[in-house]
């Protein structure tokens, strides 16, 4: 099965127990958001864990991004 969602949408509006794949395709600046979306996807008592991907491709606001959230 696959749900594509935006990140706010997935961090607020869904629990996503049953997911062992998050594929972020946006990124946002806080990163407690996109903790947020994993921690939804990562429920207790499902045995497999979640794994999550981040797309950041070259010259885009992504690759701005991810360079700011790793700074010091």
């Amino acid at each position: 099965m696959v749900l594509a969602v935006s990140l706010r949408a997935g961090a607020v509006g869904f629990n996503l127990q049953d997911v062992s794949y998050v594929f972020y395709l946006d990124r946002w600046w806080n990163p407690g958001v996109q903790r947020q979306v994993e921690d939804r996807s990562q429920r207790y008592g499902y045995p497999l864990p979640a794994n999550a991907f981040k797309s950041c491709r070259v010259s885009t606001i992504e690759e701005r991004i991810d360079r700011i959230l790793k700074r010091p």
